[in-house]
Formats: structure tokens, C-alpha cells, sequence
């Protein structure tokens, strides 16, 4: 159980990052929101990593 929960926080963790860096090539979003939105992406991703160890 805790296993699968740690992969899905890495997996929504490297989606969120995912999607920060296709959203940084739109100019329409300020840097600040894409800067919170990869910390929490890489924050997410890094929960999962702790878990799994």
C-alpha cells in the first residue's frame, strides 16, 4: 500500500513538472505562479521519494 502511494505521489509530481515546463513556453503565465507550481510538482515528487525509502 505504501508503495503504490509513494510511486502515484512521484508519478503527480513529475506530471506537475511536466506541465510547468510546457506552460513556460506560453507567455500568457507569470513567472512567480510556474515557480509555485514546479516547487510543489518537485515537492510532491520528493514526499513520494522519502515514502518509498
Amino acid at each position: 500500500m505504501l508503495y503504490s502511494l509513494s510511486r502515484a505521489l512521484q508519478l503527480i509530481g513529475l506530471a506537475i513538472t511536466f506541465v510547468v515546463v510546457v506552460l513556460f513556453f506560453d507567455s500568457s503565465y507569470k513567472m512567480g505562479y510556474l515557480m509555485s507550481a514546479a516547487i510543489t510538482g518537485m515537492v510532491t515528487f520528493y514526499a513520494g521519494w522519502f515514502l518509498q525509502r
